[in-house]
């Protein structure tokens, strides 16, 4: 069926480029990046050119600037609340 290759399948592709496999699913399920075909058990099969413009895109996004807006809002503790209120 693969001749002289062996399939690569998503987990060798996310440790090729050094992301997480969730990373690479995730995007493909919202169509970053393109989906790949299927071996007969459902598993995704990426060949060398779905793998070019799969780091192309995790490259390009490395190297993008934050969101703005985005990331975890600072919450006041406990502390910083008694600090700005000062002795009683």
């Amino acid at each position: 069926m693969w001749g002289s290759r062996m399939p690569i399948y998503a987990k060798e592709v996310a440790r090729r480029l050094g992301i997480h496999k969730s990373t690479l699913l995730r995007w493909i399920r919202l169509g970053k990046v393109p989906d790949v075909r299927r071996d007969r058990n459902g598993w995704r099969i990426f060949g060398e050119k779905d793998i070019e413009v799969i780091a192309h895109y995790a490259h390009s996004e490395a190297s993008a600037p934050p969101p703005v807006g985005k990331g975890k809002p600072k919450l006041p503790t406990l502390f910083n609340r008694h600090r700005d209120q000062g002795p009683k």
